[in-house]
């Protein structure tokens, strides 16, 4: 909504001066709010192509949350160190509140693994601690299930004696 505001300028001026809303006491932004508006759409881009392919339905989406939100907060991190107005900072600083509450999102098991996974992240999003934490992780769980199919075959090709599985008094009736 902010970035169509800013693309009607000129009309939204325009109009205003042909109707002479000043004269009817109806405020007008004033030109540094248009040029807060501005910078707002640029630092509210990134947010917007995130949440378009968070809401695609074509894509796997929970490989990508873990690396959505560090790159978050890598945009709140370098956007602070721009050069913008104290209003601009003020949103900055709420969002950036916002996705803290999304910080250890690296703790859910299942979105590890999806990320892990996903040949398009696998490293990306993952501290090197994290990173390595997942993989030996996913290894041993791989082990578990290997070693599950191991005990499943070996027990098919050795058969417990009827009696060991029932009891001894069912499988004598």
């Amino acid at each position: 909504m902010v970035k169509r505001v800013t693309e009607l300028e000129n009309f939204l001026k325009t109009i205003y001066a042909l109707l002479d809303l000043h004269s009817l006491k109806i405020p007008c932004l004033t030109v540094t709010e248009w040029t807060i508006l501005k910078y707002l759409c640029n630092v509210l881009k990134p947010f917007e192509r995130s949440t378009n392919i968070l809401s695609c339905k074509n894509y796997p989406t929970a490989s990508i949350i873990i690396v959505i939100v560090h790159a978050f907060l890598n945009i709140c991190d370098l956007s602070k160190i721009q050069n913008f107005s104290d209003e601009i900072l003020t949103v900055i600083d709420e969002i950036e509140k916002g996705i803290k509450h999304f910080k250890n999102i690296e703790r859910s098991v299942t979105l590890r693994i999806c990320t892990f996974l996903d040949p398009k992240f696998k490293h990306a999003g993952f501290s090197d601690d994290a990173f390595e934490n997942i993989k030996s992780e996913i290894q041993s769980k791989l082990i578990a299930i290997e070693k599950g199919k191991e005990k499943n075959n070996l027990s098919a090709e050795n058969p417990e004696p009827l009696e060991t599985v029932l009891g001894e008094s069912e499988a004598t009736e």
